[in-house]
């Protein structure tokens, strides 16, 4: 009972990473740990987990696009695992139907419940009660979290026996074919990552990561510290770009510290009570609340307010905080200017949400976190628990910075951010460093953890021949190179990441079953 109610409370804290800045403790690779914690296992939890990881790889969500939920699979299937002993093909077996099936609970949640409680929060928008939209947007996402614990808690208490007793009967080919379909499913991740930050001009630093991993052998530290030295090269020259941010730190201030750390603080709930309608709206009103309360005096304006902030909102979490320090700005200027237009509050941040949006999906959700796992695969490989808990760091310290920044620059800068940033051209500087260095990594961890082969052989004038041996010496990790390309093309062509799963676990089956893959 004990252990049931710690895997719900892991699932908890995995959905609640919403409400703390999506700050990846929802990620397998953390996940995996905590199971492992908790089931007394920690070395087959941190490695399950990195498997997990690299499956779930490209499966965050990024818009209005709704993964499978790895958080549920991979609790599930990491428990399963390790208290029924038989390793990877179990957790891959429990996890991928988990989260196929916990995803329709998410659906249900962002397209009816939470719309419902959305409504509500507009009505008392209109009635000025702010302490309940705030009541209305924790509870909700509170709810959420609390109904997939239940979910997990309920399937390790009584589904233990039953799944154990299915891992035994499953036969051996189908086991194989599960194996194959995992060391193929992290081409899909990686696929869905270079969809996101590949253009022309950085192609190539993609293909140069996997072949000095490929070809060299060296690791993805190694990698990510060649990358950076190139991504030196190219901005020395761009030194002016420093001397111009720094000057926006200078920007006027009229609005007390305490409401700017407010607005930092809430700004880690980006996520929170996300739906289907209007997304982020619930939780860009927590965060703007203080300083609408702050700014205006009268009911009437502050309800203006209120309601003028329930709109449709959707960005990047890490880069919330720097449309709220603007809009903060620009409530600021409203409350002191009766002649200023209200609508361009609203344009604003229409303006900013997408190229930020974009940029943080790549740069932060993607890249960093691509480099994070990167850095500490050797570790996780290992069964440490360092691994998991340097990638928390490395992804963490970077985007609460940034967040805290964002606050200060946003807020300083104003509605005037956007065109100082482009007269600088530094956002299009930053994303081509930042792309540099991810297609770079993604390269490397293509070659390392791919797992992709062939176990034909065949025999010319009674000499043995080796096809897999046969391309390794012709091109080291051809067949990983070859299937995530092919991946990364269904996903520029669009093709559903649930039908490419069920694809990849099928032809693994197959595949295997007839000695193609193996």
């Amino acid at each position: 009972m004990l252990q049931a109610i710690l895997i719900g409370l892991i699932v908890f804290i995995g959905k609640a990473d919403y409400f703390i800045g999506t700050a990846m403790f929802g990620r397998p690779l953390v996940l995996g740990a905590l199971v492992g914690i908790v089931l007394g296992d920690i070395p087959t939890g941190v490695m399950i987990g990195f498997q997990l990881e690299l499956i779930f790889m490209g499966m965050q969500a990024i818009g209005a696009s709704i993964p499978p939920d790895m958080i549920v699979g991979s609790v599930l299937g990491t428990a399963f695992a390790i208290t029924t002993g038989k390793g990877m093909e179990t957790a891959i077996t429990i996890a991928m139907p988990a989260a196929i099936l916990s995803a329709f609970v998410v659906n249900l949640f962002y397209g009816v419940i939470t719309p419902i409680m959305a409504k509500a929060a507009d009505r008392f928008a209109e009635e000025g009660k702010y302490k309940k939209i705030e009541g209305v947007f924790l509870s909700n996402g509170f709810l959420f979290d609390l109904t997939f614990a239940v979910i997990a808690f309920g399937a390790f208490l009584f589904g233990g026996d039953s799944v154990t007793a299915v891992v035994n009967a499953i036969p051996g080919w189908l086991t194989t074919g599960i194996g194959i379909a995992a060391g193929i499913l992290p081409a899909l991740g990686f696929a869905q990552l270079i969809n996101m930050i590949m253009n022309k001009k950085v192609a190539v630093f993609f293909l140069l990561g996997f072949l000095l991993s490929a070809y060299m052998g060296i690791s993805t530290v190694g990698i990510v510290c060649f990358s950076v030295v190139i991504v030196g090269i190219l901005l020395i020259v761009n030194q002016h770009y420093r001397e111009e941010w720094m000057m926006t730190m200078n920007s006027r201030k009229t609005l007390e510290k305490k409401q700017l750390k407010s607005l930092f603080w809430r700004s880690f709930t980006t996520s929170h009570a996300w739906h289907y309608e209007r997304q982020q709206h619930m939780s860009f009103e927590f965060a703007m609340i203080p300083v609408i309360n702050k700014l205006y005096d009268k009911e009437e304006d502050r309800i203006d307010a209120y309601k003028r902030h329930m709109e449709f909102y959707n960005c990047q979490t890490a880069m919330q905080p720097f449309i709220c320090g603007v809009a903060a700005a620009m409530e600021e200027e409203n409350a002191n200017n009766e002649e200023f237009d209200t609508s361009s509050i609203s344009a604003m941040k229409v303006a900013l949400m997408g190229p930020l949006a974009g940029i943080g999906d790549s740069l932060i959700g993607g890249t960093l976190r691509v480099i994070a796992t990167g850095i500490v695969a050797g570790l996780c490989m290992s069964g440490s628990l360092l691994g998991p808990i340097l990638f928390l760091l490395i992804y963490n310290i970077p985007t609460i910075l940034l967040r805290y920044f964002g606050v200060k620059f946003g807020y300083g800068l104003g509605n005037t951010l956007i065109s100082k940033l482009s007269e600088g051209d530094l956002m299009k500087k930053l994303t081509m460093a930042m792309a540099i260095v991810g297609l770079m990594v993604i390269g490397a961890m293509v070659a390392m953890t791919v797992a992709v082969t062939t176990p034909i052989a065949f025999n010319i004038n009674d000499t043995a021949f080796s096809l897999q041996e046969t391309l390794d010496s012709i091109f080291p990790c051809l067949l990983p190179m070859a299937v995530t390309l092919g991946l990364y093309k269904l996903n520029k062509k669009h093709v559903s990441v649930l039908v490419q799963v069920i694809g990849i676990m099928v032809l693994g089956i197959v595949l295997g079953a007839i000695g193609i893959l193996g």
